[in-house]
């Protein structure tokens, strides 16, 4: 009987298994400041799954071809180093998903606009200026 009592004790409170986190960081941090710095810094950013060097994801390697394509210069901003910053950056940018492609202070959009302004040879003269191709 111990044991059909034990077996029908309710689980444990979720909560209990959560993984603590540290608030104050948050608190004091900006992110939406941080992302506007870095896009106003930056001719064109790339905020990705992975890098330039390594993409994570088929989608933020379909952008690194196409900006490597045309000789781009550019930055890239892991969001999954940093959870405040993947979801703020779609705030920031209006958007949905990952990546998010700014050029000269503007998002253009997803992976799905690049392709299509590159297709379309309009991503050469968009990201053409001194500051923009290596």
């Amino acid at each position: 009987h111990m044991l059909v009592a034990r077996a029908l004790r309710k689980p444990a409170a979720p909560w209990r298994y959560v993984r603590s986190f540290s608030v104050s960081s948050s608190l004091n941090r900006d992110v939406l400041k941080e992302i506007e710095s870095t896009v106003k810094e930056n001719h064109c950013v790339v905020y990705m799954r992975g890098d330039r060097n390594g993409p994570l994801c088929k989608f933020s390697a379909a952008v690194v071809d196409a900006l490597d394509a045309v000789g781009a210069n550019y930055t890239t901003i892991d969001v999954l180093q940093d959870d405040q910053v993947r979801n703020e950056v779609k705030t920031f940018a209006n958007w949905p998903s990952i990546p998010c492609i700014f050029i000269n202070g503007e998002f253009v959009g997803g992976c799905d606009m690049l392709l299509t302004y590159h297709m379309d040879g309009e991503l050469k003269n968009m990201i053409q200026s001194k500051s923009a191709l290596e």
